[in-house]
């Protein structure tokens, strides 16, 4: 849950977790927390240095009351009058700005799903202004909360604060680092016209919504026998005469949809990006195959979407990719769209900035080497024995790809930051300097 101050986030959160048995995670705590161990130790938001040495003194942990989640530093909670005292208030914004801060949390904050696991949480419920486009870009359901600026005003002098929200929502979204804004495909939620029983009521449903679709997303990461047999077949193949190395591996999500966005260089691409992968993924046939019977049934179950030979323009290709990541699976895309016939990248095509801007869903870019040289559009045979490898990036989030509506070229922007990330990555093997 993101939002600006006094939008209700903390209520609804509190309400969330009891509902659900989620950890609630108020990180705006946690930059209270430093906040205040930072005005203690005399230090200034002007002097990033002093922040960055003060810092490095603070230990962080985690003490749960109740459904709550508590900062700890130096194994001491700080008490919640401290956390809105008026110097906190006055400063908090300003030390939340520092990118120094910000990273210092990070890993924190992060870990914060983890922890509620070993504490039989069944999820977390995690609120601040910056959850849903930096944290956790990723989470089942992300909220965005708002509320006019009178209401929230109200709000705050009704606790006996005096918070000046207006000014800390406009510090919070100028900043350079993690600005307060609505990340894309995060739900908003107008609490000004609604009582908190009516926003729970209607958070409730998300969440129940979403447990339900994490539910598929989990099971589209199932391997059916078919697939599993074919996949293991492929993997002992690539590993064994085409030597096969991979690397970044952990960049795979675990659960839900992405596109894995690989260079197209030959017919042995899609086998050698998905036989490692430890979970099933999509990919695309020509739809002449699905003209036999059995053929059809062996692609059905490989998960392949028949596609016209051309592609551009395949209305019912498009959809069945898009109803496909809907449901939680993965998708393999080539954004050059053809194999290349020198072997050198080709420039994106428009078709994955399309399918990755109107769904929002991670991108995960890959790297194939090797299968040029093996099996390209001259050969009849592939050449035996060549050096095969594939190099999977790290994870684009929306918030990272995506230059937003207002820009023109918006899908082309996204299709080109997507190559450029693809033709960044190195082989697996560069990291040993071999030749």
């Amino acid at each position: 849950m993101d939002g600006g101050a006094a939008s209700g986030k903390s209520s609804l959160a509190r309400a969330v977790a009891q509902r659900f048995n989620f950890l609630h995670v108020d990180t705006g705590s946690h930059y209270r927390a430093v906040t205040l161990a930072l005005r203690r130790a005399g230090v200034s938001p002007e002097n990033a240095m002093a922040v960055d040495a003060a810092l490095k003194n603070l230990a962080l942990s985690t003490r749960v009351e109740g459904r709550s989640a508590r900062i700890a530093l130096g194994g001491q909670v700080p008490a919640a009058a401290d956390l809105r005292a008026g110097e906190v208030n006055a400063s908090v914004s300003k030390f939340a700005a520092l990118p120094t801060v910000r990273r210092f949390l990070f890993e924190y904050q992060r870990g914060q799903a983890a922890f509620a696991q070993t504490q039989n949480f069944a999820g977390v419920v995690m609120e601040g202004r910056d959850i849903g486009s930096v944290i956790f870009p990723d989470a089942p359901l992300r909220l965005f909360l708002t509320a006019d600026p009178a209401t929230r005003a109200q709000r705050r002098a009704a606790e006996g604060q005096a918070d000046a929200v207006a000014e800390r929502d406009r510090i919070d979204s100028a900043r350079a680092t993690a600005p307060l804004t609505c990340p894309p495909g995060a739900i908003v939620v107008d609490s000004s016209l609604l009582t908190l029983g009516e926003v729970v009521a209607r958070a409730s449903t998300l969440v129940e919504a979403a447990l339900q679709n994490l539910s598929r997303n989990i099971a589209a990461t199932e391997f059916p026998w078919f697939y599993r047999l074919v996949w293991q077949t492929s993997q002992n193949f690539m590993t064994v005469i085409g030597r096969a190395e991979t690397q970044g591996m952990e960049n795979i999500p675990c659960t839900g949809p992405f596109i894995l966005a690989s260079n197209h260089a030959s017919f042995l691409d899609p086998p050698l990006a998905a036989c490692f992968l430890p979970r099933p993924i999509c990919s695309f046939a020509r739809k002449t195959l699905w003209s036999s019977p059995a053929m059809a049934w062996v692609l059905n179950n490989l998960k392949c979407i028949p596609v016209d030979r051309d592609g551009e323009g395949d209305v019912g290709a498009l959809k069945r990719v898009m109803a496909a990541l809907k449901s939680g699976e993965g998708v393999q895309i080539f954004p050059e769209g053809t194999r290349t016939r020198d072997g050198q990248l080709q420039p994106a095509r428009r078709g994955i900035g399309l399918l990755a801007g109107r769904l929002g869903v991670p991108v995960v870019p890959t790297r194939v080497f090797g299968t040029f040289e093996t099996l390209n559009r001259r050969q009849v045979m592939p050449r035996p024995f060549y050096r095969l490898g594939v190099t999977y990036g790290r994870v684009l989030t929306p918030r990272e790809y995506d230059p937003g509506a207002n820009d023109p070229a918006r899908y082309e922007t996204i299709a080109n930051r997507i190559m450029e990330a693809i033709a960044a990555l190195p082989p697996p093997w560069s990291e040993r300097n071999e030749s």
